[in-house]
């Protein structure tokens, strides 16, 4: 639409008489300010063929966390760490990569020494962990756990958490030691 100028009342703007603008297509009365106002948006409008900035969405679906990276982490600095370990740090991660898996958890052999047994998955559908690497059970129900640890990869070392019920930020599990055999024979 096109802008004109057209005075009213017979006097002149810069005579201090009020002058208003009109639209020629509608006849609709705009103030001065308000016509301002519109060049400087036409004036400050991105052109058409250029890409607007990604809108955020105002609800995205909850993704599901997985501690892979954690473990990974864990069994690299802590449980599997040193030249003589190397060979199975990289059996343990490829068994971790393999998997698809959220929760991974670390088995020790006892509370005291932490030492690395084996890497579990944990089965949501049937409440149990699933062996993926090392020695142990094949599956472990949670009235076989004794206690329970997380991995802080700033100290690089496991701390107890004090609670009996398996959790997603547990990273680290030892079982009770009547399950232990010492021929390696397990009773589930």
């Amino acid at each position: 639409a096109v802008v004109s100028t057209q005075s009213t009342g017979g006097s002149d703007v810069n005579n201090g008489g009020s002058a208003t603008y009109r639209k020629n297509s509608s006849s609709e009365k705009t103030s001065h300010r308000d016509y301002r106002e519109i060049e400087i948006r036409k004036n400050c409008a991105a052109p058409k063929n250029t890409p607007r900035p990604p809108t955020v969405p105002l609800f995205v679906a909850p993704s599901a966390k997985t501690n892979s990276k954690v473990i990974c982490n864990a069994v690299c600095w802590t449980c599997l760490s040193g030249a003589p370990d190397k060979k199975q740090q990289q059996l343990a991660l490829k068994a971790i990569t393999e998997n698809d898996g959220q929760q991974f958890v670390i088995l020790f052999r006892d509370n005291i020494a932490k030492k690395f047994r084996g890497i579990y998955v944990f089965d949501s559908q049937n409440s149990k962990l699933l062996k993926i690497f090392g020695k142990g059970p094949k599956t472990i129900l949670p009235s076989m756990l004794s206690n329970l640890y997380k991995y802080d990869s700033g100290s690089r070392a496991f701390s107890d958490i004090h609670t009996k019920a398996f959790t997603p930020t547990v990273d680290g599990i030892t079982i009770k030691n009547e399950l232990w055999r010492k021929a390696g024979v397990f009773p589930c």
